[in-house]
């Protein structure tokens, strides 16, 4: 894509955004809380008007033209980055799996989810070690609804970080929790394993206290419960699971726990259950 059609667009968007602001709608992300990609792109622009064939500014511009939500800008400098890398593999070659990646990543925001898993495992095929390939596959794969894959690549994410952050914790818990009870303890032992790294997550901790619930370990939510001050137990999610431990540990349906975890069943496959929108 030229400079011009490229600065006719972002001009077409804000020209957009300012109708809809005095029309009193609602204002559109991109343009409003990334005014600094514009200029990341303009550079860009620069960068490759002086250096046409620059491979890596295509694949720069065009993960900035996603985070802007302009996914036509960004397939058209993807497209470009592959037509010179095919052009002169002997040159640009080594840059494929960076193409791969950053085509998947546009068509997981797109929610193209099967095109992603194949645009990422290409990718991965050629540089295993990329922690975020794993964990964009892994995202698609959970939207398609293939949450034993998808609890796979979340591992895989997480034991090539160095640092792993509590998030990748929790979509391999979640993954295996939406396995359904097949999934549970191993959606508890990740659980856990995020607890050891990051303690103090609410999230890797009530998704702990939960599966420990519904799996008749009174001891070891009680465990977690115990942990936390009382003022986070005294928000309504806490309370529930406060009052569901005390109905087990009176000895209520202590075969199955039924009734005294259904609503945090209810909870477990209406929020893990469900698919995870990719975060951008």
């Amino acid at each position: 894509m030229s400079r011009s059609s490229s600065d006719a667009l972002r001009r077409q968007s804000l020209v957009a955004l300012a109708l809809v602001a005095l029309a009193g709608g609602p204002v559109a992300r991109p343009a409003v809380a990334h005014p600094d990609l514009l200029a990341q792109i303009a550079q860009l622009d620069s960068e490759i008007a002086l250096n046409p064939e620059d491979v890596g500014a295509y694949l720069r511009r065009a993960d900035l033209h996603r985070r802007h939500v302009d996914y036509d800008a960004a397939e058209a400098d993807v497209e470009q980055a592959r037509l010179l890398t095919r052009a002169d593999r002997a040159t640009h070659g080594a840059f494929e799996p960076a193409i791969d990646r950053t085509a998947g990543r546009l068509a997981l925001d797109q929610e193209r989810f099967t095109a992603a898993v194949e645009y990422l495992g290409r990718s991965l095929a050629s540089r295993p070690a990329d922690p975020a390939a794993w964990r964009f596959r892994g995202l698609a794969l959970q939207a398609l609804g293939r949450h034993e894959e998808a609890a796979g690549d979340f591992a895989q994410a997480i034991d090539r970080t160095a640092q792993p952050p509590p998030d990748l914790y929790r979509l391999r818990a979640r993954a295996l929790t939406a396995v359904g009870p097949d999934g549970w303890t191993r959606a508890r032992d990740a659980a856990d394993r995020g607890l050891e790294r990051h303690p103090g997550d609410p999230a890797l901790r009530g998704l702990a206290t939960d599966l420990a619930l519904v799996l008749g370990d009174v001891d070891g939510a009680g465990r977690y419960l115990d942990e936390l001050p009382a003022p986070i137990l005294g928000l309504a999610v806490w309370k529930t699971r406060v009052a569901a431990r005390g109905c087990l540990n009176n000895g209520a349906d202590r075969d199955d726990g039924a009734s005294c975890t259904a609503s945090i069943r209810i909870r477990l496959s209406a929020e893990h259950g469900a698919v995870d929108s990719p975060h951008r």
